[in-house]
């Protein structure tokens, strides 16, 4: 941990303890001086230097999670590890959440939100015309708005459908640009050429 000391834990459950079990024993070798654990924002937070985010459920993540990494900025909190974590994308395959709702076999694609958000540099909607003008299959496109995706996340918050849905809001949103054209450095591995997503698609 880049010689920090005083660390704070925030959040209940399995992970957390983990996290703790392996501070301590940092603790006990002289690496790290304290380890707290936290219960509540007050002024625990003062004078700690990571604060390790272990929540958990999608509401939470988009609200207490929030408060808490602002509570530690203004604590001065010099490192703040959030509770987010990803999958493996090595390997072109479903994965654990199919959640773009494109059923090529049988022509039918759901678009969440309006569409019109780059992921990299291509919208959904241009995915979807690309698709089409490719493969020269007409799609049956409908389109989940927003006020759909905020509704259905109020309802029912805590499951891995509603983390989906969460996901492609902030796609939508364009949470998900990938910096402009300019700020990238992709020029210098000219042998990287990653399959396009009309032709991952084509190729399903």
């Amino acid at each position: 941990m880049s010689g920090f000391k005083k660390f704070a834990v925030a959040g209940a459950g399995n992970l957390r303890r983990y996290i703790i079990e392996e501070l301590l024993k940092l603790k006990q070798s002289g690496a790290a001086g304290s380890v707290s654990v936290l219960s509540r924002l007050s002024s625990a937070l003062s004078g700690t230097e990571v604060v390790i985010s272990t929540l958990g459920g999608v509401s939470t993540l988009q609200n207490e999670q929030t408060v808490l990494a602002e509570a530690a900025k203004h604590a001065g909190v010099r490192l703040f590890v959030p509770s987010e974590f990803g999958t493996l994308t090595k390997d072109l395959k479903e994965g654990l959440f199919p959640y773009f709702d494109w059923d090529l076999p049988n022509g039918k694609v759901t678009i969440q939100g309006e569409g019109n958000a780059p992921g990299d540099r291509t919208t959904l909607n241009e995915l979807a015309d690309a698709y089409q003008a490719k493969s020269g299959k007409k799609l049956d496109l409908s389109h989940m708005s927003k006020v759909e995706l905020r509704a259905a996340l109020r309802k029912d918050s805590e499951d891995l459908a509603s983390l989906a849905l969460f996901l492609s809001l902030q796609l939508d949103e364009g949470f998900c640009i990938a910096r402009k054209p300019e700020e990238l450095d992709n020029h210098l591995f000219p042998s990287w050429n990653p399959t396009k997503a009309v032709d991952a698609l084509l190729g399903q």
